[in-house]
């Protein structure tokens, strides 16, 4: 998970690709593979992806139903 800091700049941290998801899916929920498709350009693989997932989930941005499918939580 990449930060901020000397060696890192925001551009290449996590945060940029945080809102990247939270803006897709904000206005439409989609299923993951959709998700990554579509933001799939933000990020250097599919960890970083995941990563930032995983850091959504924890804060409770979004959320996944029982069909798969990624959703905003307000």
């Amino acid at each position: 998970m990449k930060f901020p800091s000397k060696v890192t700049s925001y551009q290449d941290s996590v945060f940029p690709k945080i809102t990247a998801i939270l803006d897709t899916v904000h206005n439409e929920p989609m299923e993951v593979i959709e998700l990554f498709n579509q933001t799939k350009k933000k990020f250097d693989n599919i960890n970083d992806f995941i990563e930032v997932l995983v850091i959504l989930f924890a804060i409770k941005k979004i959320n996944l139903n029982k069909e798969g499918v990624i959703y905003y939580v307000s």
